[in-house]
């Protein structure tokens, strides 16, 4: 080395500082909202695990009688990826918490409620008919909406339905028939609780 050469240094590229995702990566250790399949009850919100929901519309379905069948509902809240891109992940594992807890509030007793996925919530209620089925969903939609307009930070988070009603002991066919309702509904904008057209 040559009087008053520099060391040699690194080759560098650009910027070298990693940067963790805007997003956390959802599903991540990053993420407070993260979800985990396998739990027996949710480390967020204190609900069922998905499992356990099973349990309980399998168990649900044993226990219908004459035409007074459960119905089982899909529920997801929308607007949470605004959420996100405006306050960050924290805002989404405060929401889908405060959510939940409304939820929660707004459901008889005997009914079930579960999370079973990042933002989708399982969800049993005991109804003779499906009018009575559609007010006691429609009632958590209402819920949802009133209190997501007392915070500006998520005004327009909303929560969506799909429902069917549980005919078999095996609880996959009617979850499959509430989530293609609740897909059909959120093509239709949100916001609202749509019946499953399939009655078998």
């Amino acid at each position: 080395m040559t009087a008053g050469a520099r060391p040699a240094r690194p080759e560098q590229h650009g910027n070298v500082v990693p940067l963790r995702p805007a997003y956390g990566g959802v599903g991540t250790a990053h993420d407070p909202a993260h979800f985990d399949a396998d739990a027996e009850h949710d480390e967020l919100t204190g609900l069922l695990g998905n499992r356990p929901f099973q349990d309980s519309v399998r168990g649900a379905a044993q226990r219908r009688r004459g035409n007074e069948n459960p119905w089982v509902g899909a529920a997801t809240l929308e607007g949470l990826g605004d959420v996100v891109a405006e306050h960050g992940v924290e805002a989404r594992a405060q929401v889908l918490t405060i959510m939940a807890g409304r939820l929660s509030d707004s459901m008889r007793e005997g009914d079930k409620l579960a999370r079973i996925g990042e933002s989708l919530f399982g969800l049993i209620v005991d109804a003779p008919t499906g009018d009575e089925a559609m007010a006691a969903f429609e009632r958590m939609v209402t819920a949802v909406r009133r209190l997501a307009a007392k915070d500006r930070r998520w005004s327009d988070v909303r929560l969506t339905v799909g429902v069917a009603m549980l005919w078999g002991e095996e609880p996959y066919e009617a979850m499959a028939r509430a989530r293609d309702a609740l897909l059909r509904a959120r093509e239709r904008g949100g916001g609202m609780v749509m019946m499953s057209t399939a009655l078998r």
